[in-house]
């Protein structure tokens, strides 16, 4: 590729700690405030570990997570490995699904993909994911040239940054996404945790090539 390209790997975070096994949750925090703080499972910890040691992940330059407490969790381990310092940047964090109306929108989550206007008075709409989560994406990019650089995010926030460069084919309410880039088949199935993309860019941000990054000890 040359020593003009510039590598990102879009991850998205590792396995949540369910909600099951929480007995007593005594707390003041509204519901946006509880999912930000949703924490990793042990069985997260791990696989967050296995990934940042993947070949793959050698010689990483740089690390940002969303502020979410699961994104933090994954990153670590990649800044861990490789000597850096995290930079948490808020404009990668998981969309703000806000508190729609069950009966007037009962496939709420995925006719946000189809109507990037669609948003519950206190969430956020594909529009406005797309924004926030691309400026931070390029401004990534600028600020690190011709350097790796993972990013970890979430599912829904990836997927609408995606869909800058990729078409869109399906998606259900069970998470599952059927994704298009450049004539093949990106992803078509439930994203994991953890999830890979790699984006590489040349020096004029012209996008070269995204891919699926499949790892046989994480399937």
């Amino acid at each position: 590729m040359g020593n003009n390209v510039t590598t990102i790997y879009l991850i998205r975070h590792s396995i949540k700690f369910s909600p099951q096994n929480i007995n007593i949750y005594r707390t003041t925090d509204d519901k946006q405030l509880k999912t930000e703080k949703k924490m990793l499972s042990v069985d997260g910890e791990k696989r967050a570990e296995i990934l940042s040691n993947q070949e793959e992940f050698r010689d990483i330059d740089v690390v940002y997570s969303s502020n979410y407490v699961r994104a933090m969790q994954t990153a670590k381990y990649f800044v861990e490995r490789n000597n850096l310092k995290l930079n948490i940047d808020d404009r990668f964090n998981e969309r703000k699904m806000g508190t729609f109306d069950d009966k007037k929108y009962p496939h709420f989550f995925c006719m946000q993909y189809f109507d990037k206007y669609l948003k519950a008075d206190d969430g956020e709409s594909q529009e406005e994911v797309n924004k926030r989560v691309t400026e931070g994406f390029w401004d990534a990019v600028n600020e690190n040239r011709n350097k790796k650089i993972v990013i970890v995010s979430h599912g829904t926030a990836i997927s609408f940054l995606l869909m800058n460069w990729c078409k869109l084919l399906d998606v259900k309410e069970n998470l599952f996404r059927k994704i298009e880039y450049n004539g093949k088949i990106l992803i078509n199935r439930i994203y994991r945790a953890p999830e890979v993309f790699k984006v590489l860019v040349d020096d004029k941000n012209k996008i070269i090539n995204i891919e699926n990054i499949e790892f046989e000890d994480l399937k």
